[in-house]
């Protein structure tokens, strides 16, 4: 009579024993699947990328979209002026070329303040030497090299005695010259002299151009202003024309203090300048 063996039966913790391993395997890979699943894929990071990615959100119709920031308000301006002073300055400024009755001083000088190509200052001591009340110029900076800066004394911005118009031709003519920069008719040195050393023959014939030029256009709209008799200059230009207001041009600038070791070079160049 054969006898046969009773099955071998393998408990619970014998497989658990022999294949836990396994199983710690298998749960720790189903972690990570629903962990995967759950969090979206992260951009890598390239070396040095210090800069976080960036999802632009569409703009909805009924956004109000903001101005954008002025460039030239943003930093404190070079000035020794109070900050309250300033403000108000600027303000007034602001005004002045958003009204101005030239087109070109209403787009094109505020669109160059705005985008950073024009800045601005006002700064006394920057203006006295040339005896004037405002000014195109380059200005140094430490950190960001020349600028080019338009500089007007606050007292002309803020005297409410005043008239607007007096002040509108001054900006323009200064807004000649910012111009001739942007556009390069004319080299940056024109603005930037000091007139220290011995300027050449044809620099000053350059400088003379610069400045025919920005008279000529400052006085042809105070003609269409009425408002010629706000300087002599205008004055001589709206009575006899373009050639006396070069002589008067030539005889002003030659008579600045600042430039009084060359009123002879400026009268010899100017005089070949007259009938051009």
């Amino acid at each position: 009579m054969n006898e046969s063996k009773p099955a071998t039966k393998t408990s619970a913790p014998t497989l658990l024993s022999r294949y836990w391993h396994v199983i710690l395997f298998m749960l720790v890979c189903s972690i990570v699947a629903v962990r995967l699943n759950r969090e979206p894929a992260r951009r890598p990071t390239q070396p040095f990328d210090e800069t976080p990615a960036v999802t632009e959100r569409p703009q909805r119709a009924s956004e109000p979209v903001a101005p954008p920031e002025n460039p030239a308000l943003r930093r404190r301006p070079l000035t020794e002026e109070s900050d309250e002073t300033n403000s108000r300055a600027q303000e007034a400024l602001r005004v002045l070329v958003q009204n101005h009755p030239a087109e070109e001083v209403r787009v094109r000088l505020n669109a160059w303040i705005m985008d950073g190509r024009v800045w601005l200052n006002f700064q006394r001591s920057a203006l006295d030497r040339y005896d004037v009340i405002a000014a195109a110029m380059y200005v140094h900076t430490p950190d960001r090299g020349n600028l080019l800066t338009l500089v007007v004394s606050p007292e002309l911005l803020l005297d409410p005695t005043q008239n607007q118009s007096f002040k509108q031709l001054v900006i323009f003519h200064e807004y000649v010259h910012i111009r001739q920069q942007i556009q390069g008719t004319f080299p940056p040195a024109i603005l930037m002299t000091s007139f220290e050393g011995r300027p050449s023959a044809s620099f000053i014939r350059l400088w003379l151009q610069a400045e025919f030029e920005a008279y000529e256009e400052e006085c042809q709209l105070a003609v269409r202003l009425n408002m010629s008799n706000a300087f002599e200059i205008c004055r001589v230009f709206a009575e006899s024309g373009r050639a006396n207001l070069r002589r008067t041009v030539v005889a002003t600038l030659a008579n600045v203090p600042a430039y009084a070791d060359h009123s002879d070079l400026i009268r010899q160049v100017g005089a070949t300048l007259i009938g051009d």
